[in-house]
C-alpha cells in the first residue's frame, strides 16, 4: 500500500513524454499525501484515480478469509478533492457512473497534475483466496493494549 503516487512520479522522472495514470485505493493515498506537493514541486504531469471506498478493502477481505474479528480497516477520509486542489492540483469527483469517462478525459488533458476520487463500494475482492490460512483464530489470540498476543504453542504446532 502507498506505492502508486510515488511510482507514478518515478515513471513521469524516468519518461516525461508518456502519459502517467496510477490507480490507488485510498487507503494506499493516505500514506503518501505528502507526496501530493512533491508532484507540484517538480511540475509532474501526472493523473491519480482514487478509489474511493473508505476501507483498506484488501485487508478488510483477508481478515474476513480468516474468520477473524475485522478491527482497523474502516477509514476517516479527508475529501481528497479539496486536498488535491489545496495543493494545487486539478481534481474531480465524478457525481455518477455515466460522468466517468468525461471526467478522466479532463483530468488526463489538464497539463497538470490531476486527481479524480470515485467513490465505490466495498465489495470482496475475488482474487482473495476462499480458504483459511494457517494463522490462528481470533479466539486463539488474546487482545491487550492495542497489540494481539498470540500463545506461542499456537505457532510451534
Amino acid at each position: 500500500m502507498g506505492f502508486g503516487l510515488p511510482a507514478a512520479m518515478t515513471a513521469k522522472l524516468i519518461h516525461p513524454d508518456k502519459q502517467i495514470v496510477a490507480i490507488v485505493g485510498d487507503g494506499g493515498l493516505q500514506m503518501v499525501l505528502a507526496d501530493l506537493m512533491t508532484a507540484i514541486r517538480y511540475g509532474l504531469d501526472i493523473t491519480v484515480v482514487v478509489l474511493n471506498n473508505e476501507s483498506l478493502q484488501m485487508e478488510k477481505d483477508k481478515i474476513d478469509v480468516m474468520g477473524t474479528r475485522d478491527i482497523g480497516t474502516d477509514l476517516t477520509n479527508p475529501d481528497f478533492v479539496k486536498l488535491a486542489e489545496a495543493c494545487g492540483w486539478k481534481a474531480f469527483r465524478p457525481e455518477s457512473d455515466t460522468e466517468i469517462e468525461s471526467v478522466l478525459e479532463e483530468a488526463l488533458n489538464t497539463g497538470n497534475p490531476s486527481l479524480v476520487d470515485i467513490e465505490t463500494a466495498q465489495v470482496f475482492f475475488p482474487e482473495t483466496k476462499q480458504h483459511k490460512k494457517q494463522l490462528p483464530s481470533l479466539s486463539e489470540a488474546v487482545f491487550s493494549e492495542n497489540k494481539i498476543h498470540i500463545n506461542e504453542s499456537i505457532l510451534s504446532s
